[in-house]
């Protein structure tokens, strides 16, 4: 698969200021041929393999970054021609293997740089990924917000109508759409009246569930066809959907929460469209840079590396999902202080480095047992031994 060169260009990363990220006019490409990497994977099996990256012929590092078309075929690139450790990214391989993994992606810069699945896993092999589609959301949000039909400092009930909580009115016509967003609604998980309305950060899915409904109600669409209309189509995200959760329910107790259903391969498609300022080729997703900026930066004082539903990596202090802290570290210290993460129970995670051109995601079961609903300590784990390949 051949693909012209691009225009490059260097830009600010949305929210984190002084750090750059390439950013593309086409799609990217050097004049060396590379096998797609649908071709190379290996065949899924439920035996240990070696953890080696999926690579292409050498080839010298590629301008800009690089979009994939729909469907397998995916540009490959040496770890060498990066200056990447290959033993030591094999390493990250054998330990996201031996921690229940079932996919894992990484991406530099937007080439699969490494690719492995186990435990019969496939490229198109999909699974609820959690609290991970809360980031997904926040992207919608802000194309919705850049189309002029979502207000972030509107009132919730100018979309769902007044009764929506079990506040009373005054109290419920003072939660914004901006604080669903930032977690920092002041709610209880029955959404009943806890504090003031930017003056707590409290993990609430709950609460967050609701803003799926504020956006098929500003947008008039059901949340799957604004997903397929503005994401998944144009990214080419088919191993997509969004499926009932028949054992967790809406705070109505009848209505069941939706999960998002996804491979890790659209994972990083998603990432990728993040790293790249919220562009995908030369079509701007997010329209609204400002809305962008915000949703990955400090959304509210109570815990700095939070986001418009995104975790945020080289802040003072955190919080996490559980209610301890302020914990007085950065999130993942052991990872690259200018990364954001979309996190999920059982380890769903996709991350995004600017500073290293990297997009990484991991599906598969909880590492280690680990019951968090967000950070677990596969996280430093992970981190560890990414930064231990990474170049020097």
């Amino acid at each position: 698969m051949h693909i012209g060169p691009a225009t490059i260009s260097r830009r600010a990363f949305p929210g984190a200021a002084g750090l750059t990220v390439l950013a593309a006019t086409g799609c990217g490409g050097s004049d060396a041929t590379r096998r797609p990497a649908g071709q190379t994977s290996p065949a899924p099996t439920e035996e240990p393999t070696s953890a080696s990256p999926t690579l292409t012929s050498p080839s010298p590092v590629a301008p800009g970054l690089y979009f994939p078309g729909a469907g397998e075929a995916w540009e490959t690139i040496e770890p060498a021609d990066l200056k990447w450790n290959k033993g030591r990214l094999d390493e990250v391989l054998a330990f996201v293997e031996r921690t229940s993994g079932s996919s894992f992606v990484m991406l530099h810069p937007g080439r699969i740089m490494a690719e492995r699945y186990w435990k019969g896993a496939d490229l198109h092999s999909s699974g609820d990924i959690a609290s991970a589609q809360k980031s997904m959301v926040s992207v919608m949000a802000g194309v919705a917000v850049g189309a002029g039909k979502l207000s972030l400092d509107a009132p919730v009930s100018r979309y769902l109508g007044a009764g929506w909580t079990k506040t009373d009115a005054e109290q419920e016509g003072r939660i914004t759409v901006r604080h669903l967003l930032s977690m920092s609604s002041g709610l209880t998980d029955s959404l009943a009246f806890s504090r003031e309305p930017g003056t707590l950060w409290y993990y609430n899915t709950p609460a967050y569930h609701m803003i799926k409904l504020v956006l098929e109600r500003a947008v008039g669409k059901a949340i799957t066809d604004y997903s397929r209309e503005i994401l998944w189509g144009p990214l080419g995200m088919g191993d997509s959907s969004w499926e009932p959760r028949p054992n967790m329910l809406m705070p109505d107790g009848v209505t069941p929460m939706t999960g998002l259903v996804t491979s890790a391969r659209d994972m990083a498609r998603f990432g990728l469209m993040v790293q790249a300022g919220g562009a995908w080729v030369a079509t701007d997703i997010v329209k609204d840079k400002t809305y962008l900026a915000q949703s990955l930066g400090t959304s509210q004082p109570m815990n700095p590396s939070y986001g418009y539903l995104w975790w945020l990596n080289g802040k003072a202090f955190h919080r996490l999902p559980a209610g301890t802290g302020p914990i007085p570290t950065s999130l993942i210290p052991s990872g690259p202080p200018d990364m954001v993460a979309a996190m999920g129970a059982g380890d769903k995670r996709m991350y995004v480095v600017p500073s290293l051109d990297l997009v990484v995601a991991r599906h598969g079961a909880p590492a280690n047992n680990s019951g968090a609903a967000a950070l677990s300590a596969f996280d430093a784990d992970l981190w560890t031994r990414i930064m231990a390949a990474a170049p020097a």
